[in-house]
């Protein structure tokens, strides 16, 4: 009987085990997704920008931006992929400062591109 009951502890064990190993997995790529989606997206905006449109036409094609900087009488807006590389993958220490595409607009003081940066870092 005791034999049995540590048969069916183990393999309990082993499915809990392998159920955490493959959530683990999918987490690491969905992050590793959203991060390749957001860089396709960044390069995309940065292909299609051009000097002269507006704000609101920036912002349809890249998204909002992660940072806004003023500097009066221009402002920058901020894209950046390294910044969706995912909790998960800087916990494990696979993340990386260089290699990300980067994007940066700016805007003079008729909200309207002047111009654009951008390229992998």
């Amino acid at each position: 009987m005791k034999r049995s009951a540590a048969k069916r502890i183990t393999k309990s064990l082993a499915i809990v085990l392998c159920a955490l190993v493959l959530l683990f997995g999918l987490e690491l790529g969905r992050e590793r997704l959203v991060y390749r989606s957001v860089s396709k997206r960044i390069e995309r905006a940065h292909m299609q920008l051009k000097p002269g449109m507006t704000k609101s036409e920036v912002q349809n094609l890249a998204g909002a931006p992660l940072e806004i900087i003023p500097r009066k009488p221009d402002e920058y807006w901020r894209w950046s992929a390294r910044e969706y590389q995912g909790r998960l993958w800087s916990r494990l220490g696979l993340t990386s400062m260089k290699g990300h595409y980067d994007l940066i607009v700016q805007f003079n003081g008729e909200d309207k591109i002047t111009k654009i940066f951008g390229g992998v870092n």
